[in-house]
């Protein structure tokens, strides 16, 4: 099965242990690139069983690259971000709170 970059229109192929394409990884901030290393579990992509953690700080990296690259809008990447915590807080730890907190305060 062909695993793509997750960036919006790239149309790439990745492994699928990767998150981005070389390119698109390149745009991320080290504090982003940092998170998703540090909540990526090794397998998980072949157990098909991401973390809601993982899953959020992945919403997180591919708002990023969105919005850098000018595909979203100022209010779509927001949105995007809102609905992605709302979906996985509850889950979260206080640990995992702060980070992306960390994460949104690191937002350009």
């Amino acid at each position: 099965m062909t695993h793509l970059c997750h960036a919006e229109g790239c149309m790439i192929t990745v492994r699928p242990k990767m998150l981005f394409c070389h390119r698109h990884w390149r745009i991320l901030p080290d504090l982003l690139k940092a998170a998703v290393y540090r909540v990526y579990v090794v397998g998980q992509e072949d157990r098909k069983d991401p973390s809601a953690l993982y899953l959020m700080v992945q919403g997180v990296a591919v708002a990023f690259v969105a919005r850098h690259e000018g595909r979203w809008s100022e209010e779509q990447t927001h949105a995007h971000l809102e609905r992605r915590f709302e979906l996985f807080h509850e889950k979260l730890g206080a640990a995992e709170k702060v980070l992306f907190r960390k994460l949104m305060e690191a937002w350009p």
